[in-house]
């Protein structure tokens, strides 16, 4: 009986949110891989993490200089894992395969915000075969429905393109995600500080306790709207996040970075303002009295009495305590901007091709599209 043939995959993948990913999905690619291509033979997967350069429009043929370190030889293929969202006119792609050059490439907002382990790998098994000359069409067909393989005659890539609005909204979706907005929430704690002296001041106050009693649903659901959106602009202006090209062809791309940006923050706007909510909820409870509610209010009182008082200061404390606050560090706010983190990568490029004097081969892999 011949011995199996022994390959070796390289995940090549931007520092940060794909690294992090590539690591975690590592593992289980071998078992896999020998079930999604059986006569392929056995796998060895191996993670890289270095520096991309991926532009947004997908036009022309990939190059295998895309990667550095991942490149090997023999039986090898790469796999290159970038958070660089890439269309193709207004046509979402999600993934591009070069099966003469051996590597693919894969655009992690494009897959969505959830499941991202299971869809990476049922990804990364396809565009293998492709890479291997095995077309896999049970891998193919266990794919996300409205994905839509494209092999024209005048290009050797081979891509994978999402279509429809469904398609467009994992796009945004991935984007937020590959954002991991959960890491400003720490930044906020400046702003936090400040939210929570707001906070105790509308919760020991009768006056404001008249107002929110008054005040009704939608005028406290619209304060807690225009509490967040303005924390939200203020962060953007103060942080100077907001992509404003000169550039008529790159005002697409720059709205869709901007809704990004927005949505993000706002990721951690709102959990600033859940923790001060429940908080002022909970002091208001263990403080004050309900007969003391009662006096000043002029009526029975029950939680959701209690309820809408913490609304109201939850919405007076993002506005009053927290927007003089802003994040504690410009870095970690721009990792919010997309165009911010796509400017640092091209120049981290250009400093080590002056470092190293490869310009040629920086230059190769940063006009890979």
């Amino acid at each position: 009986m011949a011995a199996r043939p022994h390959r070796r995959l390289t995940l090549v993948a931007d520092p940060g949110f794909p690294a992090e990913l590539a690591q975690r999905v590592a593992p289980e690619l071998p078992e896999a891989l020998a079930r999604g291509l059986p006569a392929a033979g056995r796998w060895d997967v191996d993670v890289v993490s270095e520096r991309l350069v991926v532009v947004e429009q997908a036009v022309t043929r990939l190059s295998p200089d895309l990667v550095g370190n991942g490149r090997q030889p023999g039986r090898a293929v790469s796999v290159a894992l970038t958070d660089q969202p890439q269309r193709v006119h207004t046509r979402v792609v999600i993934a591009t395969a070069n099966p003469e050059g051996g590597i693919a490439l894969v655009s992690l907002p494009g897959l969505g915000a959830h499941s991202l382990g299971k869809r990476l790998a049922e990804m990364v098994v396809m565009l293998t075969g492709e890479l291997v000359g095995n077309d896999a069409p049970e891998v193919v067909k266990r794919g996300p429905r409205s994905l839509r393989r494209v092999a024209e005659p005048s290009e050797r890539d081979i891509r994978f393109e999402g279509s429809g609005l469904a398609a467009r909204v994992r796009l945004l979706a991935g984007m937020v995600r590959a954002n991991r907005p959960w890491r400003l929430v720490p930044q906020l704690s400046g702003a936090f500080a400040g939210a929570l002296a707001t906070a105790a001041y509308v919760v020991v106050s009768a006056f404001l306790w008249r107002i929110a009693d008054r005040a009704g649903p939608l005028r406290l659901a619209l304060t807690n709207l225009f509490a967040v959106v303005a924390m939200v602009a203020w962060l953007i202006a103060k942080h100077r996040l907001w992509e404003r090209p000169s550039d008529r062809g790159a005002r697409r791309l720059a709205a869709l970075y901007n809704v990004v940006t927005a949505v993000s923050l706002a990721a951690g706007v709102l959990c600033l303002y859940a923790g001060v909510l429940v908080l002022s909820f909970l002091g208001e409870v263990l403080l004050v009295r309900s007969s003391i509610f009662q006096e000043s209010l002029g009526h029975a009182v029950g939680w959701k009495d209690y309820a809408a008082i913490a609304w109201l200061a939850a919405s007076m404390a993002t506005v009053g305590g927290a927007i003089g606050s802003g994040l504690d560090s410009d870095e970690i706010a721009r990792e919010a901007a997309y165009g911010y983190r796509q400017r640092q990568r091209s120049r981290d490029l250009r400093e080590e091709s002056r470092c190293t004097g490869d310009d040629e081969e920086v230059g190769a892999r940063g006009e890979q599209h």
